[in-house]
């Protein structure tokens, strides 16, 4: 005898976006506050054009909130679009101890730092 079981899955991957001016405070209190489940362990990666207006702001906000953060700078443009700009990030978060028990704070709307955070080794 021989039957079908359908499975069907439904995956609801909705989120908030909150658009606004100097939202780091809130950001922070987010995270603080569970939007990443029980991390506490953070990465921020930005670029060298972001880290003085949002990226070091970003860093220092989360250590101070008594979170562990890191911030890894990454050159700004294309040239940063590269395998090797993307080994060095993992490679350098890996050597930091950023494993699955972190979460990525990508800063800045670069396509640089998106592509190179999409796949970073760290859940969340």
């Amino acid at each position: 005898m021989k039957f079908n079981c359908e499975l069907k899955r439904v995956v609801d991957d909705s989120y908030d976006i909150e658009i606004g001016r100097k939202l780091q405070d809130t950001l922070v209190s987010d995270l603080k506050d569970g939007l990443v489940g029980k991390i506490k362990k953070f990465a921020v990666v930005t670029d060298s054009i972001v880290v003085d207006l949002y990226g070091r702001d970003i860093y220092e906000r989360l250590n101070a909130a008594g979170l562990k953060a890191e911030l890894f700078v990454i050159p700004e443009g294309e040239k940063s679009k590269t395998r090797q700009m993307k080994e060095f990030v993992e490679d350098s978060m890996l050597e930091k101890g950023f494993r699955r028990d972190c979460c990525v704070v990508a800063v800045g709307g670069g396509v640089a730092v998106r592509e190179l955070c999409h796949n970073a080794p760290c859940g969340g």
